[in-house]
């Protein structure tokens, strides 16, 4: 995996409002400060969804590494990088940071007795194995413990199968992250983030979102059509409006679990959007939005459209919809 921006849809309004939606892939550990930016609407990978295993294979395989290792020094952002052996050192080190995630990740599946056999590396002298090495280990861990899952009784097993949710937490510094993100309004993050003083992780990626933005020629949508995320030409013509809208919010939210670019089943998306909406899962009905009628109010982040999500009850009070329940 690699920086990438590419745009999903381009729509521009009858009053001139450009909206659109960016595929993105960024380093994970640049998230949080993406996630400042509060005109954006998005989803992205989530790591209480994909599970260990595939997790643990990205890592091994295109793990995020810096290209770049800063000196250190006084401030936020460092301008003097290391170079020569000193920075092959550095990458040395991150990987075998990487390794010793992966092989505590694994440990927190498996136990801490498999991981030696699994990982083929020697903890007397902390000498870590070749990404070959990693491989094989790799899958004679998951031969094993998929063979360990099998047995009907969970006491058979000393594997210790702990959830996605916590062991993946331990991986995401080495992480390349996925973001779907809508928006009418970039300037504010471009000035902030395609600059010099911007960290290198989130800088590169911004740099690519504003070249796919300038490249890309928004379509002209009219009153009462919608700007609909990865629902596909083909496709369009043989639904109706309302099913292409729960399509394009439910592959939005496949982000999370890295499944919208295999999967292309309308069927099972209106079912996903059941999933979402019935449990207040909102963010993915931001993505899929119409123009605002002339002198309609605007409601939510998106200026100059009307969202999806503006049109289920409750949407911005989950605690509303448990209650109408309850009663």
């Amino acid at each position: 995996m690699a920086y990438r921006a590419e745009v999903i849809a381009d729509s521009v309004s009858p009053q001139g409002k450009r909206v659109t939606t960016l595929e993105v892939e960024l380093p994970r550990i640049v998230l949080a400060e993406f996630n400042t930016h509060r005109m954006f609407s998005r989803n992205s990978a989530s790591s209480r969804a994909i599970p260990v295993h595939k997790q643990l294979r990205k890592l091994l395989n295109e793990p995020f590494i810096p290209e770049k290792f800063g000196r250190n020094q006084p401030g936020m952002q460092s301008f003097t990088f290391l170079e020569g052996y000193k920075h092959e050192e550095a990458v040395r080190l991150w990987l075998k940071a990487r390794d010793k995630a992966a092989t505590s990740a694994f440990e927190m599946l498996l136990g801490e007795s498999y991981s030696g056999w699994c990982f083929g590396y020697n903890r007397e002298n902390n000498e870590f194995a070749t990404v070959e090495q990693l491989n094989d280990g790799f899958d004679a861990a998951i031969k094993h413990f998929n063979k360990e899952l099998k047995k009907e009784n969970p006491a058979d097993t000393d594997i210790l199968n702990v959830h996605k949710q916590i062991c993946n937490r331990i991986l995401e510094p080495f992480m390349w992250h996925t973001v779907v993100v809508t928006a009418t309004e970039w300037s504010n993050f471009m000035a902030l983030r395609v600059d010099e003083h911007a960290q290198a992780e989130i800088r590169k990626p911004a740099e690519l979102m504003l070249a796919a933005l300038e490249a890309s020629t928004p379509e002209e949508l009219g009153y009462g059509q919608w700007h609909l995320p990865f629902v596909q030409p083909d496709e369009a013509k043989d639904l109706d409006i309302e099913t292409k809208i729960k399509v394009s919010c439910a592959r939005c939210a496949r982000t999370s679990y890295l499944t919208h670019k295999n999967v292309r089943d309308f069927t099972e998306d209106v079912v996903m959007y059941s999933r979402l909406a019935g449990p207040g899962h909102m963010s993915p009905m931001e993505h899929a939005c119409r123009p605002l009628e002339v002198g309609e109010q605007q409601k939510g982040n998106l200026l100059g459209w009307h969202q999806h999500r503006a049109d289920l009850p409750h949407e911005d009070d989950f605690g509303k919809i448990k209650a109408t329940r309850a009663g």
